[in-house]
């Protein structure tokens, strides 16, 4: 029987291997995203998609999950403040660019509803250009509207209940909407 790793254990891994200059993925994106079709949670499945493309580094597949009207901001303290889809694809790929090895890992599911889902993220790599290594987490919003991630906001890593309250106010706003759309 395969019990699989801890999150300390793959952790570890992952930083034995960046030293050893490899890298490695767990790809279950696809089995929960087939779990999730059909069910009322499907609503979720461009936050999967867009957690695939990124690894992946295909910037097209990544901006396609974003509502072309996206609304993104960043909380954050050194934050990117408000972006629209093409800015925060831009960010995404020049912060690819500026690192090493860069890993996105999907490490906690604070909530999740039909309307979207917190989670928080943590970025692993090295700066480019002689820079050591990095470890970067944040907590993320995403509310998803007629299959694209209309709304997502950026959280530090000291904000999770900051996240989770956020959600809570776009969810309600946009269950709002739904019962009057005038």
């Amino acid at each position: 029987r395969n019990a699989g790793l801890t999150v300390a254990d793959a952790t570890d891994l992952r930083r034995r291997m960046r030293a050893a200059g490899a890298t490695y993925r767990v790809a279950k994106n696809r089995l929960t995203t087939l779990a999730l079709a059909g069910t009322r949670f499907d609503g979720i499945a461009p936050m999967l998609t867009f957690g695939r493309a990124l690894c992946d580094r295909d910037w097209d597949t990544a901006r396609e999950c974003f509502a072309p009207d996206l609304v993104l901001v960043d909380h954050r303290p050194l934050s990117l403040g408000a972006l629209d889809r093409e800015q925060w694809i831009d960010s995404l790929r020049a912060s690819d660019d500026l690192s090493i090895g860069l890993t996105w890992d999907l490490f906690r599911v604070l909530a999740w509803s039909e309307q979207g889902i917190v989670v928080g993220i943590r970025r692993l790599g090295t700066i480019a250009d002689g820079g050591g290594p990095f470890e970067n987490e944040l907590f993320t919003t995403a509310l998803v509207v007629a299959g694209r991630i209309q709304r997502y906001d950026v959280f530090g890593e000291a904000d999770a209940e900051r996240a989770v309250a956020r959600f809570g106010e776009l969810c309600a706003q946009q269950a709002g909407a739904a019962r009057d759309p005038a």
